[in-house]
Protein backbone atom coordinates (compact mmCIF):
# COMPACT_ATOMS: atom_id res chain seq x y z
CA UNK A 1 0.00 0.00 0.00
CA UNK A 2 3.08 2.17 1.23
CA UNK A 3 4.37 2.40 -2.69
CA UNK A 4 1.02 2.51 -4.22
CA UNK A 5 0.11 5.93 -2.26
CA UNK A 6 3.33 6.99 -3.33
CA UNK A 7 2.79 6.23 -6.88
CA UNK A 8 -0.56 7.63 -6.59
CA UNK A 9 0.26 11.10 -4.76
CA UNK A 10 3.49 11.66 -7.24
CA UNK A 11 0.52 11.02 -10.34
CA UNK A 12 -2.01 13.56 -9.26
CA UNK A 13 -0.10 16.40 -8.04
CA UNK A 14 2.02 15.72 -11.86
CA UNK A 15 -1.15 15.77 -13.19
CA UNK A 16 -2.41 18.62 -11.50
CA UNK A 17 -0.07 21.06 -12.32
CA UNK A 18 -0.27 19.66 -15.78
CA UNK A 19 -3.39 20.78 -15.94
CA UNK A 20 -3.14 23.86 -14.67
CA UNK A 21 -1.06 25.14 -17.13
CA UNK A 22 -3.89 24.23 -19.64
CA UNK A 23 -5.81 27.20 -17.93
CA UNK A 24 -2.77 29.83 -19.03
CA UNK A 25 -4.37 33.09 -18.79
CA UNK A 26 -7.78 32.34 -17.56
CA UNK A 27 -6.47 31.74 -14.61
CA UNK A 28 -7.87 34.71 -12.89
CA UNK A 29 -11.21 33.01 -13.68
CA UNK A 30 -10.60 29.98 -11.29
CA UNK A 31 -12.29 29.64 -8.00
CA UNK A 32 -11.00 28.54 -4.96
CA UNK A 33 -7.41 28.91 -6.52
CA UNK A 34 -6.28 28.68 -3.05
CA UNK A 35 -7.61 24.73 -3.16
CA UNK A 36 -5.21 23.69 -5.78
CA UNK A 37 -1.80 24.42 -4.05
CA UNK A 38 -3.16 22.77 -0.49
CA UNK A 39 -3.90 19.40 -2.67
CA UNK A 40 0.01 19.98 -4.23
CA UNK A 41 1.23 20.48 -0.28
CA UNK A 42 -1.17 17.26 0.46
CA UNK A 43 0.56 15.53 -2.29
CA UNK A 44 4.05 15.64 -1.21
CA UNK A 45 3.42 15.53 2.60
CA UNK A 46 1.84 11.94 1.61
CA UNK A 47 5.09 11.45 -0.67
CA UNK A 48 7.39 12.62 2.09
CA UNK A 49 5.95 10.67 4.80
CA UNK A 50 5.85 7.19 2.52
CA UNK A 51 9.47 7.33 1.98
CA UNK A 52 10.03 8.10 5.71
CA UNK A 53 7.74 5.33 6.66
CA UNK A 54 9.35 2.99 4.13
CA UNK A 55 13.05 3.52 5.65
CA UNK A 56 11.49 2.74 9.25
CA UNK A 57 9.51 -0.48 7.64
CA UNK A 58 13.04 -2.08 7.45
CA UNK A 59 13.30 -1.21 11.42
CA UNK A 60 10.00 -2.64 12.15
CA UNK A 61 10.80 -5.90 10.56
CA UNK A 62 14.33 -6.22 12.81
CA UNK A 63 13.62 -8.54 14.98
CA UNK A 64 15.34 -11.28 13.59
CA UNK A 65 18.82 -9.45 13.27
CA UNK A 66 18.42 -7.99 16.97
CA UNK A 67 18.57 -11.66 17.41
CA UNK A 68 21.34 -12.69 15.82
CA UNK A 69 23.27 -9.43 17.45
CA UNK A 70 22.62 -11.57 21.04
CA UNK A 71 23.59 -14.58 19.93
CA UNK A 72 27.00 -14.89 21.56
CA UNK A 73 25.74 -13.53 24.72
CA UNK A 74 22.77 -16.31 24.50
CA UNK A 75 25.48 -18.97 24.02
CA UNK A 76 27.51 -17.91 26.78
CA UNK A 77 24.79 -17.41 29.34
CA UNK A 78 23.83 -20.95 28.02
CA UNK A 79 26.83 -22.34 28.85
CA UNK A 80 26.93 -21.37 32.08
CA UNK A 81 23.40 -23.45 32.84
CA UNK A 82 23.93 -26.61 34.51
CA UNK A 83 22.01 -29.47 32.38
CA UNK A 84 21.24 -31.56 35.76
CA UNK A 85 20.08 -28.93 37.41
CA UNK A 86 16.37 -29.41 38.38
CA UNK A 87 15.18 -25.70 37.02
CA UNK A 88 17.25 -25.71 33.85
CA UNK A 89 14.21 -25.38 31.54
CA UNK A 90 13.24 -22.79 33.78
CA UNK A 91 16.53 -21.32 33.31
CA UNK A 92 17.02 -21.85 29.70
CA UNK A 93 13.27 -20.26 28.99
CA UNK A 94 14.16 -17.27 30.92
CA UNK A 95 17.76 -16.44 29.23
CA UNK A 96 15.81 -16.89 26.03
CA UNK A 97 13.18 -14.88 26.72
CA UNK A 98 15.39 -11.81 28.03
CA UNK A 99 17.26 -11.82 24.77
CA UNK A 100 13.36 -11.98 22.81
CA UNK A 101 12.01 -9.28 24.64
CA UNK A 102 15.42 -6.96 23.83
CA UNK A 103 15.06 -8.12 20.19
CA UNK A 104 11.28 -7.55 19.96
CA UNK A 105 11.33 -3.94 22.00
CA UNK A 106 13.27 -1.93 19.05
CA UNK A 107 11.14 -3.18 16.41
CA UNK A 108 7.65 -2.94 18.24
CA UNK A 109 8.24 0.91 18.82
CA UNK A 110 9.00 0.91 15.02
CA UNK A 111 6.19 -0.88 14.26
CA UNK A 112 3.91 2.03 15.93
CA UNK A 113 5.24 4.30 14.61
CA UNK A 114 5.25 2.62 10.99
CA UNK A 115 1.39 2.44 11.86
CA UNK A 116 1.32 6.15 12.73
CA UNK A 117 3.08 7.03 9.13
CA UNK A 118 0.75 4.91 7.57
CA UNK A 119 -2.55 6.69 8.84
CA UNK A 120 -0.59 9.86 8.55
CA UNK A 121 -0.07 9.07 4.80
CA UNK A 122 -3.16 7.90 4.15
CA UNK A 123 -4.93 10.92 5.37
CA UNK A 124 -2.82 13.61 3.43
CA UNK A 125 -3.75 11.68 0.29
CA UNK A 126 -7.31 11.81 1.06
CA UNK A 127 -7.32 14.99 1.99
CA UNK A 128 -5.36 15.81 -0.99
CA UNK A 129 -7.61 14.38 -3.41
CA UNK A 130 -10.89 15.73 -1.97
CA UNK A 131 -8.75 19.49 -1.98
CA UNK A 132 -8.00 18.63 -6.15
CA UNK A 133 -11.49 17.12 -6.56
CA UNK A 134 -12.94 20.27 -5.01
CA UNK A 135 -11.05 22.29 -7.00
CA UNK A 136 -12.04 20.80 -10.21
CA UNK A 137 -15.66 20.69 -9.24
CA UNK A 138 -16.20 23.96 -8.71
CA UNK A 139 -14.53 25.01 -11.84
CA UNK A 140 -15.88 22.75 -13.91
CA UNK A 141 -16.64 24.94 -17.29
CA UNK A 142 -20.47 25.60 -17.96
Amino acid sequence: MNKTLITLSSGALIFSISVIQFFGNSAANLYWLWSLPTSWILFCISILVGIIRLSWTSVARSSRVNVEVQRGDIRSKLWELNANDPDFPNKFDGILENALEKAHEKSNKAIKLVDRLSYAMFTTFALGIIFLATFAIVNIPN
